[in-house]
């Protein structure tokens, strides 16, 4: 009986420390974090991993503005439609904003990837 209570504990144990690394690859440090139904902003002291964020579009609509403020680290994009298909993507972002051309109103999926990256991110969908 001992031994089995011993080996539930091992394996709680070892479910809980591979847990941890998950978190720990993925994670953002010191962030506020914004969103409305037609934006959203991110900043934060420290971001590794990804975030994704599914918008929609409506009407008109067809672009995403996307600001970018760099102070280190790195940061990429990739935005994919409602059928999984990459229809944006960018890596090394810079400070600045770009111009996401979307081909219809509809659902996308914007994916942030990051190294070590500081500063924030901030997406408007709003005509």
């Amino acid at each position: 009986m001992k031994m089995k209570r011993m080996l539930a504990a091992m394996m709680t144990a070892c479910l809980l420390l591979l847990t941890g690394c998950e978190f720990s690859s993925n994670s953002m440090l010191m962030s506020v974090e914004k969103e409305t139904r037609t934006s959203c902003s991110v900043r934060y002291a420290k971001f590794n991993g990804r975030k994704q964020h599914v918008i929609r579009t409506y009407g008109d609509t067809r672009t995403i503005l996307l600001d970018v403020v760099t102070e280190s680290g790195t940061l990429g994009v990739t935005v994919k439609d409602k059928d999984g298909q990459v229809i944006y993507e960018a890596e090394g972002l810079k400070t600045g904003t770009s111009v996401i051309a979307l081909p219809e109103s509809g659902k996308y999926t914007v994916i942030m990837r990051a190294e070590e990256h500081s500063g924030s991110y901030a997406l408007d969908w709003a005509d």
